[in-house]
């Protein structure tokens, strides 16, 4: 982005082409429900879209906030 902005998504929404990082990211209520906490399944998969998606849209020099 060529402008300072403030945007939000859902872990579950997309992320591609519509945001980057250079300053603060801010992560918060990344497990929704008991469902999602006592599965690993879910689990694994939530970490694998934290992991892929997520912490790359972080330009070098940004920081994260959990």
């Amino acid at each position: 982005m060529k402008y300072k902005s403030i945007t939000s998504r859902s872990i579950y929404g997309t992320l591609n082409g519509a945001c980057d990082c250079s300053g603060l990211m801010l992560i918060d209520d990344i497990v929704v429900g008991i469902e999602d906490v006592l599965n690993p399944e879910r689990l694994n998969r939530l970490w694998s879209i934290v992991d892929n998606n997520l912490i790359t849209r972080g330009k070098s020099g940004s920081k994260k906030l959990w």
